[in-house]
């Protein structure tokens, strides 16, 4: 019960400190392209600011390195988790415009507490991210079908549902499914923009910041060899006692007899064409 409670406060502390830090990155940027003494005591000063940036920002990413390897709690956890996982990716995206504006402006170049941290982002948080969203992933798919579960015992039971009602609870689900995959894909675009903001300053600064970095691969969906090999099993049983199914093997194996084969690989592609009809029957 304390679990969610713990993980609530810890991620709200954490988002605070990235609400302050984004508001230096922001006026970085802005004094880099202001004019006048506020400008060049800024870069008189810059590279300790900068530190001091990347510190706090390392500080954070060690955070969210174990909060990730935890089982997050369904819900609104791991919902607030991902917006504040976006916010961390989205203010180290700012921060690499920064640096890219340095070499534009030629005022500047990239720090090794900077360099430091994008290895920290590499090698201790996105790759764990990505473990994270595909278990907290698993888990929603196993509490969906533990309601649809829970539906077909019901209906089995001979409790009925008005039509009205099943539209209703249908509609729901769709909501709550699209709801809670928005943090996941507008994470993912965050790490994605940061990894492209990286890879146009490694070109600027001649420094191979992507060493450390696994370019992110973003899938809209992920196959399930368990249910893959199950269904196939089905398939086979049915295909045993479906008599349409042999009706139309026997009809194709006539058609094959028939057929003038002039070499080997057409008649591996008769054969192809067969079990495909069989396949589709079933």
């Amino acid at each position: 019960r304390t679990a969610s409670t713990i993980f609530a406060v810890l991620i709200a502390f954490m988002e605070k400190d990235l609400n302050d830090i984004e508001w230096v990155v922001a006026r970085m940027k802005a004094l880099l392209a202001a004019n006048g003494t506020e400008h060049v005591d800024f870069i008189e000063r810059r590279v300790d600011v900068e530190k001091s940036v990347c510190r706090r920002l390392g500080t954070l990413i060690g955070a969210f390195h174990e909060a990730v390897q935890s089982t997050i709690p369904l819900g609104h956890p791991v919902e607030h988790c991902l917006k504040t996982l976006m916010k961390l990716y989205e203010t180290l995206a700012q921060l690499v415009k920064y640096f890219l504006s340095l070499y534009t402006l030629r005022v500047g170049t990239i720090s090794g507490s900077f360099e430091k941290l994008v290895k920290l982002s590499g090698t201790h948080l996105t790759q764990n991210i990505y473990t994270m969203i595909t278990d907290v992933q698993t888990r929603q798919t196993e509490q969906f079908n533990q309601q649809g579960n829970k539906q077909q015992k019901n209906r089995k039971a001979g409790k009925k549902t008005p039509d009205l009602l099943k539209e209703n609870i249908a509609a729901a689900g769709i909501t709550k499914v699209m709801k809670q995959s928005r943090p996941i894909s507008n994470l993912v675009y965050a790490i994605e923009q940061y990894e492209r903001y990286l890879i146009q300053l490694s070109k600027k600064s001649k420094v191979n910041l992507m060493e450390h970095i696994k370019l992110s691969t973003s899938r809209d969906f992920r196959i399930n060899l368990a249910n893959l090999d199950s269904n196939e099993k089905e398939n086979e049983i049915s295909s045993d006692d479906d008599n349409d199914a042999a009706g139309l093997e026997e009809k194709a194996g006539v058609q094959l007899a028939e057929a003038s084969v002039a070499d080997d690989s057409q008649t591996l592609f008769l054969v192809k064409a067969m079990d495909k009809v069989i396949v589709n029957t079933v």
